[in-house]
């Protein structure tokens, strides 16, 4: 089980934690921008006596060749079974740092500092670790919990708005799963700045995401809820940076996307009224622009789609909503439904 900390004294929470876990050394992973922005807040006797690993920041450094590095680097440190790998980063670096470190010696211990909203509500609670291969986001992981999550909310304020953003359509998405009484404090918020001076929206995200975690570790039953507006938002995020790496679509962003075109099968496929279908896209459309999707994208989409591993046999399995705050997991869908889903989103421009 996640051990989580909300810390308002940094310093103190890491020296309890590492003086509890007795590791006989310890390394701190970051990605560039954490390196000049984050890593200055962690404690100088903390930094002084680690080893620092730092890959070069954005999704597409989630790859086999940086867990390689970190490998690399932990054997060079003749790094034991009981060190610890601290990961200080948003979703990139956690989901990186965790799998290496899960199958580093067949596993160490390591903590996770999730420093983006992302990071925050989603990517660093759980146990799921991952990178990505041949062009399918999260296809090679493990399962396995970190020692300890800690959540410093004045990392937040190091983020571009446009990072915020990212983040903020996982906050929107533990609503519509699971909190109907969230989607309507939700309406107030017209900044996702605002969430800084609003930490109990986050711990509440955190809290829905460890009581599915617990109940489902392995993602065999009710833990699939979570990936409401995964399965098609990584097919256009992949989608979106083979077509222009440099241009490519925010996790946030493509996963806004994704929740817009499947609040249209809930209403086509599970009945979800669509007044509540319509609620959902207007508000997603108040932080998210349009993304420009072609026709001729439909066929590299779908066998995107079909590499989600939550697919079976090459069939499309959605996570889709009955209602507002209650999802249902693994409902069949053809191509040709979630082909009139992109007409609809198509529509919207």
């Amino acid at each position: 089980m996640d051990k989580l900390v909300f810390s308002q004294d940094l310093f103190q929470d890491i020296a309890l934690l590492l003086q509890k876990g007795a590791f006989t050394s310890a390394y701190i992973l970051t990605d560039r921008n954490t390196f000049t922005h984050c890593l200055p807040l962690l404690p100088q006797e903390l930094r002084d006596s680690s080893t620092l690993i730092t890959v070069p920041a954005g999704e597409e450094s989630k790859n086999l060749q940086n867990a390689e590095k970190i490998w690399s680097q932990l054997l060079e440190k003749e790094a034991d079974r009981n060190a610890v790998l601290i990961n200080l980063g948003g979703g990139m670096v956690t989901d990186l740092g965790s799998f290496a470190a899960s199958t580093y010696k067949r596993g160490i211990s390591y903590i996770n500092i999730p420093t983006t909203l992302l990071g925050i509500v989603d990517a660093a609670i759980g146990g799921k670790t991952g990178i990505n291969f041949g062009e399918i986001k999260n296809t090679i992981g493990t399962f396995a919990m970190p020692y300890s999550i800690i959540f410093h909310t004045p990392f937040l304020y190091t983020l571009p708005e446009c990072e915020l953003r990212s983040g903020y359509a996982e906050v929107i998405k533990y609503a519509l799963i699971a909190d109907a009484e969230l989607w309507q404090n939700l309406q107030i918020i017209f900044n996702p700045e605002q969430l800084i001076l609003q930490p109990e929206i986050m711990q509440n995200c955190m809290k829905i995401k460890q009581e599915i975690t617990i109940a489902d570790p392995h993602e065999k039953g009710v833990r699939k809820v979570l990936n409401f507006g995964h399965t098609i938002g990584h097919a256009l995020e992949s989608l979106s940076y083979q077509k222009n790496e440099n241009q490519s679509l925010h996790h946030g962003e493509a996963v806004a996307i994704g929740m817009i075109v499947e609040a249209y099968l809930s209403h086509a496929i599970n009945g979800m009224p669509q007044e509540q279908m319509q609620a959902i896209t207007d508000y997603m459309l108040k932080f998210f622009k349009l993304y420009e999707i072609s026709e001729n994208d439909y066929e590299e989409i779908f066998a995107l789609m079909r590499n989600d591993k939550k697919n079976s046999r090459g069939n499309f399995r959605l996570v889709l909503l009955d209602k507002i705050g209650k999802a249902v997991f693994d409902v069949p869908c053809s191509e040709n439904e979630v082909r009139k889903a992109l007409d609809f989103y198509r529509s919207l421009l």
